[in-house]
């Protein structure tokens, strides 16, 4: 946002950026590029800061991969992991079987975000990941502790 453009303006490309990214990722399959930022920015006539949120923020829901600004950002596959995913997936894993995190036992989300790297959102879709296929998790709305991911039973435990 520059000093003379207003807030509201601000937020209004923003959108529009995400519309259109959104727009075009949906036309895409697996691994289709997309342009640059600035070639983003050129053609729809918003700024490139804002187009470089807007990228952020897809990538956030993992809609694409990007390295950085001047490389085209790639379409991810449906349900496709993050190496950072990967390795919050690997921690809770391997502490669910190790016995460090018990049945009941709520799940710090904040400190695993942080410990990962992932985004709130991308730990979220990772954890339920792991809920939905493995099973040594589960998603409560109406938890002891509040809503949040809680472990059910290590994986052994089941087999």
């Amino acid at each position: 946002m520059t000093a003379t453009q207003p807030r509201a303006a601000w937020g209004t490309s923003l959108t529009t950026a995400l519309l259109a990214l959104r727009e075009q990722i949906a036309s895409c399959t697996a691994g289709d590029r997309l342009p640059t930022s600035r070639e983003l920015a050129s053609t729809l006539h918003i700024q490139q800061p804002i187009i470089l949120i807007a990228m952020h923020r897809l990538v956030d829901e993992g809609l694409i991969k990007w390295g950085s600004p001047g490389r085209p950002a790639v379409v991810r596959a449906p349900g496709e992991l993050s190496p950072e995913q990967v390795r919050l997936l690997d921690q809770v894993r391997a502490r669910v079987t190790g016995g460090d995190y018990r049945p009941g036992q709520a799940l710090p989300l904040s400190v695993l975000e942080v410990n990962s790297g992932c985004s709130r959102s991308a730990a979220h879709r990772a954890l339920a990941h792991l809920a939905a296929t493995e099973r040594i998790l589960v998603w409560n709305e109406h938890g002891p502790y509040g809503p949040g991911f809680y472990v059910t039973a290590p994986a052994e435990a089941r087999a």
